[in-house]
This record gives C-alpha cells, structure tokens and sequence, in this order.
C-alpha cells in the first residue's frame, strides 16, 4: 500500500515538474558556448567608448599647445621663431577660437584612432602572443605597433586636413569640409595623404613604445594598489610613456610634407 501511495504521489507530480523549465541563475562571469563571458564581449565596447572620449577630452585640452608646435615646426624663416613669437602670432588673428584652430578634424580623427588602436592592440596581443597571460614586452610592442598603424592609415587624411588648419594663413580654409574639398579639387587625392610614409615609419615605433610602457607600469600599480591606483598615477603612467616614445625628427617631417601645398605621397 505504501509503495502504490509513493507511486501515485510521484506520477501525479511528474506532469507538473515536466511542465516547468529549469533556468540558471544569470551569472555574468558564467562562460557562454564560445567560452567568452560578459565582461569580455563588453570589453570592446568599453574600449571605444572610453578610449575616444579620453582622446577628444585630451586634445580639446591640449590643443593651443598643440597648435603651437606645429607653428613651431612650420617656421617662417631659417632662423625659426620663438614660442612668444607663436603665441602672438596665434592671438593676431583676433579670437579666442584661433587658439583652437584644426582642433575639430584633430577631435574627429584622434577619438575613433584611439578607441581603433586601443581594441585593436587587445586582438593583436592574443595573435602575436604565444601565451596571453604572460606576454612579454616585445610582443606588447609588435602588437602596439600594428594597432597604431593600421588606425593612423584608416584616418590618415583627417590628419592632414589637421595641419592645414593650423598652420596655413588664417582664411585660408573655411572649415573642414572646406579643406578637404579644396585640396581634393586643387590638388588631387593623394595630397590628403602626404607624409604617409614618415607617419608609418614613426607611428610603429611610437605606438608600440608607447602601449608597452603604460600597460608595464599600470600592471605594477595595479599590483602596488591592489587593483585600485589613484587616478593621478595612471595620468602619470601614461605621460611618461608618451614622453619617452616621442620620435620627433619623424614628426617634422610628417608635419611639413602635410602643411605644403602639392606635396608628394611620401
């Protein structure tokens, strides 16, 4: 009697249990089929957002001193000129906005560069490392290298507009568009790229400088600071590997092959 009661109990709760679907808990570190997990699908997202608000946040910021270099390296005479002589011939030109000059195609071009070059040095790193989680320097630096340059070609000619504004006679160009149309009637499509080739030759090495420094030190600060670092020490972090990855007799020449009118591909 007893085993009929337990087999009458289990066949009439048989229907009611078939009739529901079991889930899991929603983990989001829980791996999916492809082995990847939340995080790491948002990674590349994160990336881009936040990579290119960084790089139009630090230009916007940096873009008077910025403008002053380029003056400085398209000088007017043998002699050169001055950083005051800079300054004042930027503030002869009346506005506050003269100061900011070519920072619009600068923000166009370095925001989706730097997102480009920040997820595709996360995609290099897992091909050229033959361990992901001890990849050594040199690898950190092929991986850099490569993200840098293909996301300086991709927006190449934004760059060259850049300089345009910047350093030609104020007037000269009514804006962005303007540029672009004008050097692409006057003088072709292959002057939006000139100084393709020292922008290449500098870019790898810059980049790749610059990626394995930052990410070298920030893992030290992350382990110092059980993976909370002040923000002031990543801004230092990335200072000092910009600083250090600068290659500057490859960055006047880019400049000048940009800023001259006609100039050759290379």
């Amino acid at each position: 009697m007893e085993r009929f009661s337990t087999m009458l109990k289990t066949s009439t709760a048989a229907p009611a249990a078939s009739g529901e679907v079991e889930t899991e808990p929603c983990d989001p570190n829980h791996p999916n089929l492809l082995g990847e997990n939340l995080d790491d699908r948002l990674r590349i997202h994160k990336l881009l957002v936040s990579g290119g608000l960084a790089g139009a946040v630090s230009r916007t910021l940096t873009a008077p001193i910025d403008r002053l270099k380029m003056l400085l390296q398209i000088h007017d005479n043998a002699r050169g000129i001055s950083l005051q002589e800079g300054w004042m011939k930027m503030r002869a030109e009346g506005t506050y906005t003269a100061y900011f000059k070519g920072n619009g195609a600068n923000v166009l071009k370095i925001a989706p560069e730097t997102a480009m070059k920040l997820t595709l040095n996360d995609l290099f790193k897992d091909m050229v490392a033959k361990d992901p989680d001890q990849i050594q320097p040199f690898e950190r630096m092929v991986a850099g290298g490569l993200a840098g340059a293909v996301a300086q070609f991709l927006l190449y000619p934004l760059d060259t507009i850049r300089t345009r504004l910047a350093v030609c006679p104020h007037g000269t160009y009514k804006g962005i568009s303007h540029a672009a149309y004008t050097m692409w009637i006057h003088e072709g499509p292959r002057s939006l790229y000139s100084g393709l080739l020292p922008s290449m030759m500098g870019i790898m090495p810059y980049a790749g400088v610059d990626i394995t420094i930052f990410e070298m030190v920030r893992e030290m600060l992350m382990e110092e600071f059980d993976d909370n670092p002040p923000s002031i020490a990543i801004l230092s972090a990335g200072m000092v590997s910009s600083s250090v990855a600068q290659g500057y007799p490859l960055s006047d020449s880019k400049v000048a092959y940009e800023a001259v009118a006609s100039a050759p591909w290379g």
